[in-house]
């Protein structure tokens, strides 16, 4: 009767209890009504995994990573165990290439709610770092393969930066004064003198602040007892720049002093002959110890030598290097 008495086109007519309904204007097309909105995703979590599959046995959870000196990273770890879910859950943390020797104690390298077991390298342990390698016959292959893997893993664990300096920049010139210059001129090319105003204002206190932690920090440069950054201050102070002189073509002056200095290594073939009877062979050996202590007195500022090995890789890789470099120091001639 509702039908009827409102004129309701048949092609829409849904009957009772009929499961499907007409769209009209779209072929003909029908679309199953659904009672309830289907909720979409499922619950997630280990709990919920092992409670759809009582069958099946839960397998521990193991966390396995190549530390490669866990003692310098252990802030990163903490905070991989606060903020990771899947390294903060897991039963067993698995560190490798740890390089702990018993000069580390375990204080240092202990983690809350977690059990420490070390099996450091040493004699009694008969794990050492296997340099032979890179052994040769040839000791100018020998080094050159060793140099260039100390150069790869150096390449690998570093990143580069590019810094772009330029001749006028002010030393208290930092990255906020940048930010709040562009500000300015953002506002300049827009027209809205209240905006530049602001911004205007914003950069003169910026710049204000940024001269007076400069200050300070010349000021700690010269209170301090490094030489190095004594002179560093003064010379901000005084502005100082050295005048770079050019050198002209003219190689005579080089000439010269080259062969000033090579007649010291001219001697004739009878001297040679008497000195080496004289001065019988001794072969010259160096000890791991004396080794290391040079190379954990290299300054991590000089530049690299032609071997491209920087200061900071000698330093901080001191124990590691020893043994390699000892053995290449022996048996140059």
């Amino acid at each position: 009767m509702f039908i009827q008495n409102h004129s309701i086109p048949e092609d829409i007519v849904k009957t009772p209890g009929s499961p499907w309904f007409v769209i009209p204007g779209n072929n003909g097309r029908r679309r199953r009504r659904r009672n309830r909105r289907q909720k979409r995703g499922k619950r997630a979590g280990v709990w919920e995994r092992l409670r759809k599959t009582p069958h099946k046995p839960p397998i521990p959870s193991i966390f396995l990573t190549n530390a490669r000196s866990i003692a310098n990273k252990m802030d990163e770890l903490r905070l991989q165990l606060v903020e990771n879910r899947l390294c903060r859950d897991c039963c067993a943390l698995m560190l490798t290439e740890s390089w702990l020797h018993p000069g580390i104690p375990d204080a240092a390298v202990e983690l809350t709610d977690f059990t420490l077991h070390r099996h450091d390298r040493n004699h009694l342990s008969q794990k050492q770092r296997d340099w032979s390698v890179f052994e040769s016959q040839d000791l100018e292959e020998y080094t050159t393969s060793v140099l260039s893997y100390i150069k790869h893993c150096t390449d690998t664990v570093t990143t580069e930066k590019h810094i772009r300096v330029y001749a006028n920049q002010k030393p208290w010139m930092t990255a906020g004064v940048r930010i709040l210059l562009k500000e300015r001129n953002i506002a300049f090319k827009s027209g809205d003198k209240e905006r530049y105003s602001a911004a205007r204002a914003n950069l003169k206190t910026g710049i204000r602040g940024a001269k007076l932690k400069y200050k300070h920090k010349i000021e700690g440069y010269l209170h301090s007892n490094n030489s190095r950054q004594v002179w560093q201050g003064i010379q901000n102070i005084t502005n100082y720049r050295p005048n770079p002189r050019s050198v002209g073509v003219d190689n005579t002056l080089a000439e010269e002093l080259n062969c000033f200095f090579a007649r010291f290594e001219q001697q004739s073939a009878e001297e040679a002959t008497l000195h080496s009877l004289s001065n019988p062979s001794h072969v010259f050996t160096v000890e791991e110890d004396d080794v290391r202590k040079v190379l954990r007195t290299v300054n991590p500022r000089k530049a690299a030598g032609p071997d491209g090995i920087t200061g900071r890789v000698l330093k901080d890789c001191a124990d590691e290097l020893t043994g390699v470099f000892t053995k290449i120091f022996n048996l140059s001639p």
